[in-house]
């Protein structure tokens, strides 16, 4: 079980334009093949729109899930 302690405050903190700022990174230092697609996703975080990267985390996190895609592990996510 994971336990995720003032996810409220997580979210605002990894909002978009933290989100703005890891694309950015990930545009500059990421694979060439996949800057199209990271230019697109950071221009929708440059107008709000689009998974944060606190979206980002808590997918991996569901991933892993009973019900996930690597549903061996069995995590449990709690947001409080």
């Amino acid at each position: 079980m994971l336990r995720w302690s003032h996810a409220a405050e997580s979210k605002s903190h990894l909002s978009y334009s933290e989100t703005v700022q890891q694309l950015k990174v990930r545009l500059e230092k990421g694979h060439h093949e996949n800057r199209q697609y990271v230019r697109q996703q950071l221009h929708l975080a440059e107008i709000n729109q689009g998974p944060t990267v606190f979206d980002w985390l808590v997918e991996i996190i569901r991933d892993h899930r009973a019900d996930g895609s690597h549903s061996q592990d069995g995590v449990t996510l709690i947001l409080e």
